[in-house]
């Protein structure tokens, strides 16, 4: 039998002589002073296809690493429209138009 308790901001489910606890994010936001800069450097990345939509778009994921191969940042990008139709069979139209996603935000 399960057994459900909630206290506060926590669920604690009780089945057969285990606990279960699910915490909820705290609703309250907590500064921190001084402001934190974090400093990442780029230096590879890897792509993957998440989803394709015949002659209309492709969700790719991202995934950015540094110059140690530490995972720094993942991102999606959905590729449609003009970009989506420029794509053929050359899939390095897509590696450099994943290039151009990642540097573009730096160099405006």
């Amino acid at each position: 039998m399960d057994d459900i308790i909630q206290e506060n901001h926590n669920i604690y489910l009780f089945r057969n002589n285990y606990i279960s606890i699910v915490y909820k994010m705290e609703q309250t936001d907590f500064p921190v002073y001084p402001p934190i800069k974090k400093t990442i450097s780029i230096s590879k990345f890897k792509y993957n296809i998440l989803e394709i939509k015949l002659f209309e778009s492709i969700r790719v994921a991202v995934y950015l690493f540094d110059d140690k191969d530490v995972l720094v940042e993942a991102r999606q990008y959905v590729i449609d429209g003009t970009e989506y139709k420029f794509w053929s069979q050359d899939d390095q139209y897509i590696v450099n138009l994943i290039k151009q996603k990642i540097q573009q935000p730096y160099f405006l």
